[in-house]
């Protein structure tokens, strides 16, 4: 199925009707774009649920205290790395 459409001003793109419809497409969902030299791939993907995780991290640094001086050598760490 093939539908041209038209990108907002803002860089949104309404994935039709009919193919949200063949593809179960949900509101919300996440998809990935990957820049190919013929145009772009927009994939599905399933994240975990992002407040979950979210509460998670939060329990972790809770339980395990992060001190100023941690968090000082993780940057002084990062800043010599070459990424």
């Amino acid at each position: 199925m093939t539908k041209l459409i038209k990108m907002s001003g803002k860089g949104g793109l309404v994935v039709p009707k009919e193919i949200r419809g063949k593809l179960n497409l949900k509101e919300g969902e996440r998809f990935v774009a990957v820049a190919l030299e013929e145009g772009v791939y927009f994939k599905k993907v399933d994240l975990p649920n992002l407040e979950n995780l979210t509460k998670k991290i939060q329990a972790h640094f809770e339980k395990n205290k992060v001190s100023k001086k941690d968090i000082e050598t993780a940057v002084k760490w990062a800043r010599k790395e070459q990424f």
